[in-house]
């Protein structure tokens, strides 16, 4: 559960920043109706989508990574004869 509302949380991030992006970008059509808008913030929304689930899956990747290499280094030994 906690996959799929971190999907959505990205998702969200994605179209706002598409949002953002089209409405400081302006509009160069003369005419354009709410679905035209829509239409565009969704598109650009795809690829923005993708390289943010890529972006947390290489993150998660590397966290998992360093934690399971934490958890396998050698103790702490202590005393003289430490090499």
């Amino acid at each position: 559960m906690k996959f799929f509302k971190t999907i959505f949380i990205l998702f969200l991030l994605s179209a706002a920043t598409s949002a953002v992006v089209f409405f400081l970008n302006g509009s160069e059509t003369i005419t354009e109706s709410p679905t035209d808008v829509a239409g565009e913030i969704a598109i650009v929304a795809i690829p923005i989508f993708v390289f943010l689930v890529l972006i947390y899956g290489i993150a998660r990747t590397i966290a998992k990574t360093v934690k399971k290499r934490n958890k396998k280094s050698l103790p702490n030994q202590e005393g003289p004869n430490t090499v």
